[in-house]
């Protein structure tokens, strides 16, 4: 077999990520006519067709997708590489590319990146929210280095990554003061005599608060729901109702939002996961990430 050409394997791997010729083309900024040559070189040199007609479109063979796999890890070192030379040559920090789950506490979120400070030369931090689906989209064209979610990756998306717990948390609820003063008999069953405002059915804890709800066989009456969790927090912080929260954080939460804590679960459990395409870390800020574990404060 020829010596594989670097550039027909880069032409490659850039139709591979967009399904198309004319929109790699176009990111490449070449014509079409030389893409489509560069392919076939490669396909020449390998002996075997890497992409067939599907439609107006096109997808990968086998073949296609094997190399495509290589592709991945060749060009993940090659900016591995530039990324840890570029450091070193220009005092320049590392770029970390996160995406968060927009469901997540912010608070938390920041508790669970902290981390990446503590060291002499931390990375520069990009951060993006978005849905769990379009983060991990992103993460498998390398948008982003890492994802984190407050679940492992949904069986409905098709993306070959892996789950890192790295940390969890029980629940605490809370309310204003001026609301808890209104509040009748004890928890949980407090809860039946006040409007509940929880988090939208996009967050993974939603389901196992609606279960614990259910288990205690409590009859409440669900004032509104938020997806964005700071929204959430606002409209509990004004006596619109009692709130849950990650008990990570209740103490931040009370502080800024004038509440007390009415109760805490230790069950059900919220847990984050850093979601990446590998499954052991070699870098080693997100490897800092995987290993913290959240401990619950009480």
């Amino acid at each position: 077999m020829n010596r594989v050409n670097f550039n027909h394997l880069y032409y490659f791997h850039v139709v591979a990520k967009w399904g198309s010729v004319t929109r790699a083309s176009g990111e490449l900024r070449l014509a079409q006519s030389t893409v489509s040559a560069q392919l076939k070189a490669l396909e020449i040199i390998l002996g075997e067709k890497l992409f067939e007609k599907h439609g107006r479109s096109i997808k990968l063979t086998e073949t296609g997708e094997i190399t495509q796999r290589f592709c991945k890890q060749i060009f993940e070192l090659g900016d591995e590489m530039l990324n840890l030379i570029e450091g070193k040559v220009t005092g320049r920090p590392e770029m970390i590319r996160i995406g968060v789950a927009d469901t997540l506490p912010k608070l938390l979120v920041y508790r669970v990146l902290e981390a990446l400070y503590d060291t002499d030369a931390p990375p520069r931090l990009s951060v993006t929210e978005g849905s769990a689906e379009k983060l991990l989209s992103e993460l498998a064209i390398h948008s982003v280095d890492a994802v984190i979610l407050d679940c492992p990756i949904p069986p409905s998306v098709n993306v070959r990554a892996y789950n890192h717990l790295v940390g969890e948390s029980g629940v605490s609820f809370l309310c204003s003061i001026e609301t808890a003063k209104s509040l009748k008999g004890t928890f949980p069953q407090s809860l039946e005599n006040a409007d509940l405002l929880l988090p939208s059915s996009a967050s993974a804890v939603r389901a196992e608060i609606d279960s614990w709800i259910a288990r205690h066989k409590l009859s409440v009456k669900i004032g509104a729901e938020f997806q964005d969790s700071a929204l959430l927090k606002i409209f509990g912080g004004y006596g619109r109702g009692i709130f849950p929260v990650p008990t990570l954080i209740e103490k931040e939460v009370c502080s800024e939002m004038r509440c007390k804590v009415i109760g805490r679960i230790k069950e059900p459990v919220e847990k984050y996961y850093l979601i990446t395409t590998q499954r052991r870390q070699t870098n080693p800020n997100l490897a800092r990430l995987g290993g913290i574990f959240l401990k619950t404060e009480t």
